[in-house]
C-alpha cells in the first residue's frame, strides 16, 4: 500500500473520529435541553382513556392563577403514585407559581393535622394558598364502579363476579381544588327546608362541591 493511501485512509479516519465526536455532543446537548423542558412539552399522553390530557377550562384556571399554590403529595418516599406525580406536573408546567411537594407521613406526621383532623389516605392531595386549603384524598382520585344489573345477579343469583369500571378523577378534584384555594368570594347556596322538601341527592349534593359552592340550610 502507498504512503498516499496511507495518509488518505488516516484523515478518513481522523474526520471520521472529529464526526462521531460532534454527533455525541449533538445528542447530550439535546437531551440536556430536553430536560429542562416541562412535562407537557416532552411527554405524549399514551394512556388509554387521555388522563393527562387536561381540559380548555383546567388548562385555563391553571395559567391564570395570581397566587401562589403549594400542592403537597402526602405519600411514604418510594410509595408515591406514578401516575398522580404525572398528572400534577401537568399543571405545575402551565404557571410557575404552582408548586409541587412530596411530604413523607411518616417524617412528618404532624404535617396533615395542619389542614384537617380527619384521616387522609396515603397519595392524598392537599392544596394550599394564602387563602385556604383543599384536602383531595386518593379515595375520591380512584374509584371503581360496577355494573348494576351484574352486581344484582352476583348478590342474589350467584352469577359472576360484576365487571369493574375505574375511574380517574384526578382532573375534576384538582381544578376544583385550585380554584377553591384561590377564589376571592366563595358563593353561598342555601338550601330551604321545612315544608317536607325533599332533600338533594347525593349526586346533586357532589356537583355542588365541585362547582366551590358553599351550603347552607
Amino acid at each position: 500500500m502507498s504512503k498516499h493511501t496511507n495518509h488518505k485512509t488516516l484523515k478518513l479516519g481522523a474526520y471520521y473520529a472529529v464526526l462521531s465526536v460532534v454527533v455525541i455532543a449533538v445528542v447530550i446537548a439535546v437531551n440536556l435541553l430536553i430536560g429542562e423542558l416541562p412535562s407537557t412539552l416532552t411527554k405524549f399522553d399514551t394512556s388509554g382513556n387521555q388522563i393527562y390530557t387536561l381540559s380548555e377550562q383546567s388548562e385555563s384556571i391553571a395559567r391564570n392563577l395570581k397566587d401562589e399554590v403549594n400542592i403537597y403529595l402526602i405519600a411514604p418516599t418510594g410509595s408515591e403514585n406514578t401516575t398522580i406525580v404525572e398528572f400534577v406536573n401537568r399543571y405545575t408546567a402551565l404557571n410557575s407559581l404552582i408548586k409541587f411537594k412530596q411530604v413523607d407521613p411518616l417524617l412528618n406526621p404532624q404535617f396533615v393535622k395542619n389542614y384537617t383532623d380527619n384521616e387522609v389516605n396515603s397519595n392524598s392531595l392537599i392544596v394550599e394558598s394564602a387563602k385556604r386549603s383543599y384536602v383531595v384524598d386518593s379515595s375520591e382520585i380512584f374509584t371503581t364502579e360496577y355494573d348494576q344489573e351484574e352486581l344484582y345477579m352476583y348478590y342474589y343469583y350467584n352469577g359472576p363476579y360484576p365487571t369493574a369500571i375505574e375511574y380517574f378523577n384526578g382532573e375534576s378534584l384538582l381544578t376544583t381544588a385550585l380554584d377553591y384555594v384561590t377564589s376571592d368570594v366563595l358563593p353561598k347556596l342555601y338550601i330551604v327546608g321545612g315544608h317536607g322538601e325533599s332533600a338533594l341527592s347525593e349526586q346533586v349534593l357532589e356537583y355542588i362541591k365541585k362547582e366551590n359552592l358553599q351550603t347552607a340550610d
